[in-house]
């Protein structure tokens, strides 16, 4: 089969599958298997400092801020929506009083409790610490007196950060020493997701309990992190339909070419992520013109020369890639037979 031919049925049949809602005799849900090139260095927000460890932690918790998958650009995450002062320098943030951290043993009767702007403060103080487990300073090292208190109080202490102010449960004030673009781009970092302080106190480094849709439940061999749906998320689709969609998410540790196909052939992967542009014919190859997927494009470098697509199960919807290799599941669903 010529390269062209492939390159044109296959944006036929994503043209095709374009549709975000379920057919009929269809149902949301599904296990996504999703590849990742190695194991994640850590599941601890502060502590993340590589892109596999972001994507995965990005399932699992949430800060006040998101990135939209699909492009990139901000949007609202526990934060509802926030407001800046004439200065650039002040921001307001008002939260949903609906969000609850993960069911856990760390709270009271196991059940997880209601997020606060409390819990922003000493998230964002901890980040301000000199802790070994903190790789993330750079996240508030804008804050008024953040510098100051990295450099005086290395741990945990009752010091307040000047910049930072609990207006009231579900409000918070961040003063900033200057106006800079790249605040908000920041607060919507994995590492800036918000932490529960009795988790850390718990677990330290190794806390998993997080807000996000989905809860890390285990690995497997080595070689596979398993999430499961959080039946309690906040968000809701457009329709006010609960999310996420998925039953769970299997990131499966692959290192070559041929293991991706093979997998997913096997149907033991639903999508190849971020495939180059001069990969694609030999990789259709390998997958001997199997038409069960839809080819879309994920992004393109900044300068244009180098562009990367998604091979995508033909059954998965919703799935985006952008960039910043930061994408969010909880609107990904596979499309499971009813019949």
């Amino acid at each position: 089969m010529k390269p062209v031919f492939i390159y044109s049925i296959l944006f036929f049949l994503a043209s095709c599958n374009s549709s975000n809602t379920p057919r009929e005799n269809k149902r949301y849900g599904g296990n996504l298997q999703i590849e990742i090139p190695y194991n994640p260095i850590t599941l601890f927000p502060p502590s993340v400092d590589d892109d596999v460890s972001e994507r995965v932690i990005y399932q699992m918790h949430m800060g006040l801020l998101r990135f939209n998958p699909s492009n990139a650009t901000i949007q609202s995450g526990i934060a509802k929506n926030w407001d800046v002062d004439n200065t650039g320098k002040v921001y307001v943030f008002y939260l949903d009083s609906t969000v609850y951290f993960h069911n856990d043993d760390c709270f009271i009767g196991g059940r997880g409790r209601r997020v606060t702007a409390h819990d922003f403060k000493y998230t964002f103080t901890y980040l301000a610490s000199r802790r070994a487990e903190n790789k993330n300073f750079g996240i508030v090292s804008r804050i008024k007196g953040a510098k100051e208190y990295f450099l005086n109080y290395p741990h945990e202490s009752d010091v307040d950060i000047e910049g930072i102010q609990v207006v009231d449960d579900f409000t918070l004030k961040l003063e900033f020493e200057s106006a800079a673009s790249i605040i908000l781009f920041h607060l919507a970092k994995p590492a800036a997701s918000v932490l529960a302080h009795e988790a850390i106190s718990r677990y330290g480094a190794l806390n998993l309990v997080g807000t996000g849709p989905f809860i890390c439940k285990k690995t497997q061999n080595q070689d596979a992190v398993i999430l499961e749906k959080n039946e309690f998320f906040f968000k809701k689709n457009s329709k006010k339909a609960p999310l996420p969609y998925l039953d769970s998410i299997t990131f499966r540790f692959v290192d070559s070419k041929q293991e991706r196909c093979d997998l997913f052939l096997q149907k033991k992967l639903d999508a190849m992520l971020y495939v180059k542009s001069e990969d694609i014919n030999e990789i259709t190859e390998l997958l001997h013109d199997n038409l069960e997927y839809v080819l879309k494009e994920s992004y393109q470098t900044s300068d244009a020369k180098q562009k990367f697509y998604n091979i995508i199960s033909k059954d998965i919807q919703n799935l985006y890639t952008n960039n910043l290799r930061l994408y969010d599941m909880s609107e990904v669903y596979k499309e499971i037979s009813t019949q």
